[in-house]
C-alpha cells in the first residue's frame, strides 16, 4: 500500500469534513408533508417522525475524492485542492517515513501553532498522536481551523476527560464516550446480591483495539470542537425543555439523537465502504476508520446544528 497516497486521502477527507459549516454544505432537514420539525415534536400524537427526508447530497459530494484518483500525480492533487489550507503541517505528516518524524513535526506544530494557555493537555495527548497518525491527522487538521483559542482548550479537556473522566467524554446529548475497561462506578456489583450493573460494565465489554482507541480519539476531537464551531451547541441545547416544554423535552432529545446518530451512520459507512474500494487502502482498514469516522463524526454535529436550527435554537 502506499502509505502516503493513503493518508494524503485522509488528510482530504478530514479537511472537507472541517469545512461543512465554513462552506454550508449541512444536511437538509425536511418532512415530505411539509410539516416543521418543531410542529411534529409538540404533537402528541407523534412519536417517531413522519415523511423524514435528511439530505446528505451536499456532504457526499464535498467529501468525493474519487476524481482525485484519476490524476497521474493524485498527491499533489490532493494538496492543491485542500480547502482550509493547513498544508505545511499536514503534508509533513503524511510525508513523514517513521514515528520518529511524526515526533519532530508534532513537537514544531506544538511550539508554534497551539496557544500557550492550551497547551496543559499536550503531555497526555502527544504519545498517542505520534504513533496514530489518522489521529494525528485529524487533530492537527482541527485545530489549526478553530480560531478560538478558547476551543482549542476545549478540545484539549474533553481528551483529558476521555482518559480520567468518570464517565469519559461526555457527547452534548448525554452520550459517554470512554476507553475499553473504563467504567463510572467504585462497585460494579453489589457482592451481597451479585446482581451485575450493566451500565457499569460497558466500558469492560468493549474491545480493547487499535480501531477502538483511534475511532474514539477522532470521535473527542470532533465533537469537542465542533460543540464550539457551530454557535455552542451545548449551550443551545440546554435550551431545549424551555423551547419546548418539559413534556416533548425526552421525544426532542430523542429526535435529536436519532437524526444526528442517522447522518453519522450514513457518512460513516459510506466514505469507509469508498476508501476500502480503492486499492491503495485494501490492507488497512484503520486508514480507512480515520477518514470514515471523522467524516461521520463531523456530520452528526452538522446534523445535530440543523436540528437546533429548525427549532430556533
Amino acid at each position: 500500500m502506499d502509505t502516503k497516497l493513503a493518508y494524503s486521502l485522509v488528510a482530504f477527507v478530514h479537511d472537507r469534513a472541517a469545512s461543512i459549516n465554513d462552506s454550508q454544505k449541512l444536511p437538509v432537514l425536511s418532512f415530505a408533508d411539509g410539516k416543521k420539525l418543531l410542529e411534529l415534536l409538540l404533537d402528541k400524537n407523534i412519536d417517531t417522525p413522519k415523511n423524514l427526508n435528511l439530505d446528505l447530497s451536499d456532504i457526499f459530494d464535498l467529501l468525493d475524492f474519487t476524481l482525485l484518483l484519476n490524476d497521474k500525480h493524485p498527491i499533489e492533487r490532493i494538496f492543491d485542492t485542500l480547502v482550509l489550507k493547513p498544508v505545511d503541517v499536514i503534508r509533513r505528516l503524511v510525508e513523514a517515513d517513521n514515528p520518529r518524524e511524526v515526533k519532530g513535526v508534532l513537537d514544531d506544530f506544538f511550539k508554534k501553532d497551539i496557544p500557550t494557555t492550551a497547551q496543559a493537555f499536550l503531555g497526555t495527548i502527544k504519545p498517542l498522536l505520534q504513533r496514530q497518525v489518522g489521529i494525528a491527522l485529524s487533530f492537527v487538521t482541527t485545530l489549526k481551523n478553530l480560531g478560538d483559542p478558547q476551543a482549542w482548550t476545549d478540545v484539549g479537556t474533553a481528551h483529558t476527560q476521555y482518559f480520567f473522566g468518570d464517565t469519559g467524554f461526555v457527547t452534548v446529548d448525554g452520550i459517554p464516550i470512554l476507553p475499553p475497561m473504563h467504567f463510572g462506578a467504585k462497585d460494579v456489583f453489589d457482592p451481597s446480591t451479585l446482581q451485575v450493573n450493566l451500565d457499569n460494565l460497558k466500558g469492560l465489554m468493549t474491545e480493547k483495539s487499535a480501531d477502538r482507541y483511534l475511532r474514539d480519539g477522532i470521535r473527542v476531537t470532533v465533537e469537542a470542537a465542533n460543540d464550539a464551531r457551530y454557535d455552542n451547541l451545548r449551550s443551545r441545547f440546554a435550551k431545549i425543555p424551555q423551547h419546548v416544554g418539559l413534556a416533548n423535552t425526552a421525544k426532542t432529545v430523542r429526535w435529536f439523537k436519532g437524526i444526528s446518530s442517522l447522518a453519522e451512520s450514513l457518512v460513516t459507512s459510506a466514505v469507509e465502504e469508498a476508501c476500502l474500494g480503492v486499492a491503495q487502502f485494501q490492507t488497512s482498514a484503520l486508514v480507512a476508520a480515520a477518514a470514515g469516522t471523522y467524516a461521520g463524526t463531523a456530520a452528526r454535529k452538522a446534523a445535530q446544528h440543523v436540528f437546533l436550527r429548525e427549532l430556533g435554537l
